[in-house]
């Protein structure tokens, strides 16, 4: 999961990463606006709908992973995680499909942890379920942010360890920059 701040770089590093998968993967991708453009060879792109005036039915996030796990992809790509789609995408991404991504607004891992527990509450889950998803689902968590001179970078990548004895969520860093003005 690639996690930051509006206009830090998110999806153009979700691009690069998928750049990166070989031309036997399929792999698809799941956004509410085309803003990946996935260099990758076998691309199966879905989009959500608003409903029509005149009775058309809106396609949402949740029916659209749904539909992402019928197509035998290798990868499941979905463009940022808002709401309560947040429980169907931990649901794909439990199931064993290697590689997954996905972006969510938070400005470390902790936070970004406690975002998606807080949209899939909201989606009706209870914290241990929740909690549980997250252990199997995320392996590691990407963190970007923007310097005060407004040049934008890695932050932090965190591991997801699983859950601990207490039930909540164990990560660590793997790499964490220095801070801005001081040394790590």
């Amino acid at each position: 999961m690639v996690c930051a701040n509006p206009r830090v770089g998110k999806t153009t590093l979700l691009g690069l990463l998928l750049g990166e998968v070989t031309a036997a993967e399929r792999v698809v991708v799941v956004e509410d606006a085309p803003e990946l453009r996935p260099r990758c060879p076998h691309v199966v792109r879905l989009e959500t709908r608003p409903g029509g005036p005149e009775g058309g039915r809106a396609v949402e996030f949740r029916d659209l992973v749904r539909q992402a796990l019928r197509m035998r992809p290798d990868r499941i790509v979905v463009g940022e995680v808002r709401g309560t789609e947040v429980v169907d995408v931990l649901a794909a991404l439990a199931t064993g499909h290697e590689g997954c991504m996905t972006t969510v607004h938070a400005r470390a891992a902790d936070e970004a942890l406690v975002r998606l527990e807080g949209m899939a509450l909201l989606a009706g889950l209870p914290v241990p379920a929740i909690r549980a998803q997250l252990a199997v689902s995320l392996d590691l968590v990407v963190v970007l942010g923007r310097d005060p001179d407004g040049r934008r970078g890695l932050r932090q990548i965190a591991q997801v360890d699983g859950a601990g004895p207490n039930g909540r969520l164990r990560w660590h860093d793997l790499w964490r920059s220095a801070p801005a003005g001081g040394s790590a």
